[in-house]
């Protein structure tokens, strides 16, 4: 369920990262299974921040649900932003 603060124009998801087909390729055997995954899932924040008057700048976070540590810059965290970005 997604989460709109109208007060700092941030918004707040759940999203289901795509699969790396890197790790799927490197673990053989256990790509029928990671085929079969969905993929991890994160809780992604997009807040707009204003940098001037008339300049704004969109910032992007991805934390992992359960633990809520922020998630590394990795290839599905990468795809799952410019999907967003290019949509």
């Amino acid at each position: 369920m997604a989460q709109i603060s109208g007060d700092n124009l941030a918004l707040k998801f759940e999203a289901t990262l795509p699969i790396r087909a890197t790790e799927a390729a490197n673990n053989g055997e256990e790509e029928k299974k990671a085929e079969e995954e969905q993929g991890r899932k994160a809780r992604v924040h997009v807040q707009v921040l204003r940098v001037e008057d008339n300049k704004c700048c969109v910032k992007f976070s991805y934390r992992d649900i359960a633990s809520k540590l922020d998630l590394a810059k990795a290839s599905d965290v990468n795809q799952h932003f410019k999907s967003l970005r290019d949509h």
